[in-house]
């Protein structure tokens, strides 16, 4: 015989981490971004961002997938990287950019968010995971 019984307590919760290779980048230098993420078993589905904001503008930029790879997408508010995301267990870079001596410069918050479908990743409120970190762009 099996008996099946729920867990005690709240299920767990996916869990993300993003991280640059370095702190300071100069024109020239190749960023590349890190992603983990683990699997949970609550709230495990929603649309994933990755999006920080550019230094001196009012514009984010958001990295997108595409049948090309993960492209950067530009515009006033975060665009989603996928919709109806499931988040699997992985780790490793999924993103690379040189930076060019136009590039604005100063601090990046780069955000990865697992959000409620539909919803803004902004409000912290419908973020289901989340992970920042940062980076500075120097001449």
């Amino acid at each position: 015989t099996l008996t099946v019984t729920a867990p005690s307590g709240p299920l767990p919760l996916p869990a993300a981490r993003a991280c640059t290779d370095r702190s300071t980048y100069r024109a020239g230098e190749t960023l590349t971004l890190k992603v983990s993420l683990r699997q949970g078993v609550a709230s495990n589905t929603g649309d994933a961002y990755l999006f920080t904001g550019i230094p001196g503008d009012t514009n984010v930029v958001s990295l997108v997938l595409t049948e090309g790879g993960i492209v950067p997408s530009v515009g006033p508010v975060p665009v989603p990287l996928g919709t109806g995301f499931a988040v699997t267990d992985l780790a490793g870079p999924i993103f690379q950019r040189v930076f060019e001596p136009s590039d604005p410069q100063g601090i990046y918050n780069l955000s990865a968010v697992l959000a409620v479908p539909g919803s803004d990743p902004t409000v912290a409120t419908n973020r289901l995971v989340e992970a920042t970190t940062s980076f500075t762009v120097t001449p």
